[in-house]
């Protein structure tokens, strides 16, 4: 079997290429130095929204949206949310479902907190929730 000359030299370029277009794809690493924020949803009376719901959290800085996640559908309610130091605005609010939670209403029921993410901190935020009077977070380090 004869090889042609160069066709080795492209094999290697495009694995070359390949390679690097697998690497961009890869999940950015945190930082070593970011901060754990735990959020955890505690229901604390009021009614149920009827057909149920989904509960979220924003984090905002300076007015812009960082990252906004939805809370686990565990019996409480948990995200787990790493960011870079800095003083961020953590928002809650609740999605209630339109008949079933494929289709959702508005926001609803919102509250927001200051928080201040240190770096290899971990900062607690718990959201007291009474579906129809609104929210409360407490949060600390």
């Amino acid at each position: 079997m004869k090889i042609r000359p160069g066709l080795g030299a492209a094999a290697a370029f495009s694995a070359v290429l390949l390679a690097a277009g697998c690497e961009g794809s890869q999940p950015t690493p945190r930082s070593a130095h970011s901060a754990t924020v735990q959020v955890r949803q505690e229901w604390v009376g009021g009614g149920l929204y009827v057909e149920g719901s989904y509960s979220y959290v924003r984090v905002e800085r300076d007015g812009t949206t960082v990252t906004e996640v939805r809370l686990s559908n565990e019996r409480v309610p948990r995200a787990t949310i790493h960011l870079e130091p800095g003083t961020y605005r953590l928002v809650s609010f609740q999605r209630p479902c339109d008949g079933n939670c494929s289709r959702l209403d508005p926001p609803t029921d919102r509250c927001s907190h200051e928080i201040e993410a240190t770096a290899d901190a971990r900062v607690d935020a718990t959201v007291r929730l009474s579906p129809g009077d609104g929210c409360t977070i407490d949060a600390g380090a």
